[in-house]
């Protein structure tokens, strides 16, 4: 085993290599089961919770780094996709039409539309939110369009409507 000294601390001896961390390359600096940094840190001036505010120490001593091991686990990355509710199109006038839903998490508001499925053009607000509305406008009188309301979360997870259509008042 391998032996470092640092004036003033205490002895630390590695063992054979082991992953320390979780995930670096992803910046995730939590512990990793295996990590012989558990349990070896000092209470000498350590605080009482770790860096997301639990508390520590979680085992039997101190863990080195920002993260006590086992205290919680990290959150697991947000790969849900924004659900609709209540998709309406509605206010449908010669040259402009009203498209309002909601979402269960705050997520922007896009509208693509188009007088065919290619769609073409699109109206949006960026904004996170969760009740939704665009109003189309310079649209032609007597006129079939398609459209599809589309969301995206914080994290980037995109939902998108099947095709809904519609035609302007004459």
């Amino acid at each position: 085993m391998a032996q470092r000294h640092e004036p003033g601390r205490e002895l630390v001896r590695l063992g054979p290599r082991r992953a320390v961390l979780v995930d670096a390359a992803a910046n995730d600096y939590h512990l990793s089961a295996a990590s012989p940094a558990i349990d070896a840190g000092s209470s000498l001036g350590a605080p009482n919770a770790d860096i997301e505010g639990n508390g520590r120490p979680f085992g039997s001593a101190h863990d080195i780094g920002a993260y006590e091991f086992g205290s919680t686990s990290p959150p697991a990355p947000d790969t849900t996709p924004p659900e609709f509710s209540n998709v309406r199109i509605s206010n449908v006038k010669r040259r402009s039409v009203s498209v309002t839903w909601m979402t269960n998490e705050a997520s922007t508001t896009v509208v693509q539309y188009g007088r065919t499925r290619a769609y073409g053009k699109k109206r949006s607000n960026t904004d996170l939110v969760v009740r939704h509305g665009i109003t189309l406008t310079g649209l032609s009188a007597n006129t079939r369009y398609h459209c599809r309301v589309e969301s995206e979360d914080e994290a980037g997870n995109l939902a998108a409507s099947t095709d809904l259509t519609f035609k302007t008042a004459r």
